[in-house]
């Protein structure tokens, strides 16, 4: 079964002139739950900016990981 993925828009309730987006999935086809926040994924699951909650749920459907292992750019010898 295909995961299911909406974005939800809920304005702040501090600052009426904003709005924070949410990224969600559905657990067994019943329920809405908020994606978590994983720092190996691009994008944010929460943000006041819509792209970055959209580069989230992209990088979800399409399994994008960071690569945060190191990497040698030059040796000097």
């Amino acid at each position: 079964m295909k995961t299911k993925y909406r974005i939800v828009a809920q304005p702040s309730p501090i600052y009426p002139d904003y709005t924070w987006y949410q990224a969600q999935y559905k657990l067994f086809n019943l329920f809405w739950l908020n994606c978590d926040c994983d720092v190996h994924r691009p994008g944010l699951s929460r943000s006041m900016e819509l792209n970055n909650v959209e580069e989230r749920v992209d990088a979800l459907i399409h399994n994008k990981w960071k690569n945060y292992s190191k990497q040698v750019v030059r040796v000097y010898e």
